[in-house]
């Protein structure tokens, strides 16, 4: 008997035909099959009641924390399921923090042009209240018809930012711009 060198074959096919393919190679008989992915020499203990996708996400997240805590060592007070809730619990409560935070120094960034203020409440204010405008330069002509109290309080080589004084908000019309909301935001 002679020994040959092996030929590596790798077949591509369509799922639905796998059967018929394997089969007519089983026939042929020239062909040992090996499987791309071996098959798990035991099926690994899962615990019941928590979906084993919940606690992969949970073991990742845990696994990715910059300060490890300490490994619990006695068993009877380790409650599994109530890990995988609180791991996947943190985990979206630390991005609904990262996501307002974001929103704020957006909104910072955006108020930073109309410098630092605190709007009064209304009942120190007699009434009135600030209404805050973002003007194109080219568009600034248009405040000299305003008959209403305003002032520049910052400008730059695009805008201009513009506080009208008024108990109600002025008529859209008025102003070529709609206004600039920069009230509190929680």
């Amino acid at each position: 008997m002679t020994i040959l060198a092996l030929q590596k074959v790798t077949l591509a096919g369509l799922v639905e035909e796998r059967g018929v393919i394997l089969q007519g190679l089983q026939r042929l008989g020239c062909l040992h099959l090996i499987p791309l992915k071996p098959k798990p020499e035991a099926e690994p203990d899962r615990p019941s009641g928590a979906p084993v996708e919940s606690a992969y996400k949970a073991l990742r997240w845990i696994s990715d924390v910059a300060t490890k805590r300490q490994q619990v060592r006695d068993e009877r007070s380790f409650d599994f399921d109530r890990v995988v809730a609180e791991a996947l619990h943190n985990r979206q409560r630390l991005r609904d923090t990262e996501d307002k935070k974001s929103r704020l120094q957006r909104r910072i960034e955006a108020l930073m042009p109309w410098g630092d203020f605190q709007l009064l409440p209304q009942e120190y204010s007699g009434g009135y209240r600030f209404w805050f405008y973002q003007i194109p330069v080219d568009q600034q002509r248009q405040l000299q018809a305003l008959d209403l109290p305003w002032q520049m309080v910052h400008r730059d080589n695009r805008f201009s930012y513009v506080v009208v004084i008024a108990k109600q908000e002025p008529d859209a019309t008025l102003l070529p711009v709609p206004r600039t909301h920069t009230g509190a935001v929680r």
